[in-house]
């Protein structure tokens, strides 16, 4: 049979059809194989691949992730799904599915297309606090607002906090974390403030921006986390102002709406134009950096000081 999971929680479509994946190789005795659609150059590579597995009792249960990149291996599960459907074959798209899509279409009828979307702030909140409890962690619903808040509905980013913060009560033989801890391990304090940074750059407060990189970079060298950030803040900027050209509602585009209003006041201090060239500024500062053609510190200080 063919399952697919897919949906803007990408976190919970992937879990689930993992899990899926899993139980049925243990109820079959078979083992899962994992292949990224993308890197089959063709479907007579896929289908060398599942005849062969069939010759061994179908051996595996193919674990196929994001199939709608491969345009022509799509092709051939929508005009072979009745020969393919006799395999386990457990399909995961990190996205919505394209309900144009004549083979998803399909899926959705055999009702073998399952679908998780992310939730409001408060469901996020809930998920992160029981996730975190399986990891022997207790925050504070304070803590948990910060996370979701300054974080974002990101489930892969925050599971990673997690695990970070598990980690240091582990090692430090604690339940809980104090604030300062707390602020400490998760960035909003490093000798400075990463959000105050990014806050200080979306607002075009060079100096300010400049002050706050000093404080951080003199604690530890975390350029590359600097750029990711910087690069963060003005995707969500760039996504703000496409929201706003296409009419999509404020509902729809996923964000805390806390966070949602700061960017919405400071979108009209960079235009599209503005966002693709800062953009691009940070991929040649990245690239030139990793190949040792600048300082990172000299680099990103010009940079912010552009702004």
């Amino acid at each position: 049979m063919i399952k697919i999971f897919s949906g803007t929680d990408n976190f919970e479509s992937y879990s689930m059809a993992k899990k899926q994946a899993e139980k049925l190789a243990v109820d079959n005795n078979e083992e899962v194989k994992i292949l990224n659609a993308n890197e089959i150059d063709n479907p007579a590579a896929f289908v060398q691949y599942i005849e062969g597995v069939g010759m061994f009792s179908s051996s595996y249960v193919v674990f196929l992730k994001r199939l709608s990149l491969n345009k022509k291996l799509l092709d051939y599960f929508s005009d072979n799904y009745d020969a393919l459907k006799v395999y386990d074959i457990v399909l995961w798209e990190d996205s919505k599915l394209d309900g144009r899509l004549k083979f998803f279409v399909k899926l959705k009828k055999e009702d073998v297309s399952f679908t998780f979307d992310l939730g409001k702030d408060r469901d996020i909140k809930s998920w992160l606090n029981i996730e975190a409890k399986k990891k022997n962690v207790k925050f504070t619903d304070f803590q948990l607002t910060n996370m979701v808040v300054n974080l974002g509905l990101d489930k892969w980013k925050l599971i990673n906090e997690v695990e970070k913060i598990s980690i240091y009560l582990s090692a430090e033989k604690k339940e809980t974390l104090t604030d300062e801890e707390f602020n400490k391990i998760i960035g909003f304090e490093v000798s400075g403030d990463i959000w105050k940074l990014v806050e200080a750059f979306s607002s075009r407060k060079a100096k300010q921006c400049l002050q706050e990189y000093y404080k951080i970079s003199s604690y530890e060298e975390n350029g590359q986390y600097i750029i990711a950030m910087i690069e963060r803040e003005l995707s969500n900027l760039a996504l703000l102002h496409y929201a706003k050209k296409d009419g999509i509602p404020d509902s729809q585009i996923g964000m805390h709406p806390f966070v949602l209003q700061k960017l919405k006041a400071k979108m009209n201090n960079f235009s599209l134009n503005d966002i693709q060239k800062y953009l691009k500024k940070l991929f040649d500062l990245d690239r030139s950096i990793k190949s040792g053609d600048i300082d990172e510190k000299v680099g990103l200080s010009l940079y912010i000081l552009s702004v």
